[in-house]
C-alpha cells in the first residue's frame, strides 16, 4: 500500500497560506513573520486515535512575542509555553469546539480533496482574521485588557511580560492584581481587588509562582 503524503504538504494549503505570507517551516508548521515583535504559527497536527493506517489532523494557530521570550530568558522567568497563546481552530469559532480531520490510507481522492477544501475554508474563515486581528503588539495588549482570547488572557506569563513591554504601567497592575485574584480565589466573573502585596492569606502555589514573575518586572517597572 502506498502511504499518503501528510496533509500539510498539499500544494493548495501551501499556496493559500503563501498567500497570506506563511512559509513552510517543516513538516507540521507554517510560520509569518509580522515583524520583530510578532510571528504567528499555523500547524498540522495528528493522531491516530489507535487505528492503523488513520490520521486525525487537528490545526491549530499560534501567537508568538520573541521579545517577550527574551526578556524571561534575561529574568530567568520560566515559561511555561513558547507560545503567548495557541488553540485548536476549532476555538475560534462562534460555537467553540475541537475540530480535527479524518483521514486514512483507505479514503479515496475525492474524500480526501473535500478534508482539504473543509481545512482551507476553516482556515480562510476562522484562522486568518484572527491572527490578522491580533498582529501587533498594541492590538495583542488590547486583547489582554479586553480578556479577547478563548482562554481570556493567553498566557498568563507572557501576558504579564507583554504588559510590561507594550502596555501602560496601569495595564501592567491592573493586570497583576485581577490574574492573581482570579488564581487564588477561582472567582472569573467579578474585578478582583485585593491587597496582595500584604495579604495575610496562604497564597495558592499557582498564584505565588505568578506573583514572583510580576514581581521581577515590577522591580524593572520603577527603573523605567
Amino acid at each position: 500500500m502506498k502511504r499518503k503524503k501528510y496533509i500539510s504538504y498539499d500544494q493548495s494549503i501551501i499556496a493559500l497560506l503563501a498567500e497570506y505570507g506563511f512559509r513552510k517551516k517543516n513538516k507540521d508548521f507554517f510560520i509569518r513573520d509580522i515583524s520583530l515583535d510578532v510571528s504567528q504559527e499555523i500547524s498540522f497536527g495528528h493522531s491516530t486515535q489507535g487505528q492503523a493506517h488513520a490520521k486525525y489532523y487537528a490545526i491549530r494557530i499560534a501567537i508568538l512575542l520573541p521579545k517577550v521570550l527574551e526578556l524571561a530568558q534575561k529574568q530567568n522567568i520560566f515559561m511555561p509555553l513558547t507560545a503567548f497563546y495557541t488553540c485548536n481552530i476549532g476555538e475560534l469559532m462562534p460555537k467553540r469546539q475541537y475540530l480535527e480531520w479524518f483521514v486514512s490510507e483507505d479514503t479515496d481522492e475525492k474524500y480526501d480533496k473535500k478534508v482539504v477544501e473543509s481545512m482551507l475554508f476553516h482556515i480562510k474563515k476562522y484562522a486568518i482574521p484572527f491572527l490578522d486581528k491580533y498582529s501587533t503588539p498594541m492590538t495583542i495588549v488590547n486583547g489582554i485588557k479586553s480578556r479577547a482570547y478563548p482562554n481570556r488572557y493567553g498566557d498568563n506569563y507572557q501576558a504579564c511580560i507583554a504588559l510590561f513591554l507594550y502596555g501602560e504601567k496601569e495595564d501592567f497592575e491592573w493586570f497583576v492584581e485581577q490574574r492573581s485574584y482570579e488564581i487564588q480565589f477561582n472567582e472569573y466573573e467579578t474585578e478582583g481587588h485585593w491587597d496582595y502585596k500584604h495579604t495575610k492569606e496562604p497564597i495558592k502555589r499557582g498564584c505565588r509562582e505568578f506573583l514572583e514573575c510580576a514581581n521581577k518586572l515590577s522591580l524593572l517597572l520603577k527603573e523605567k
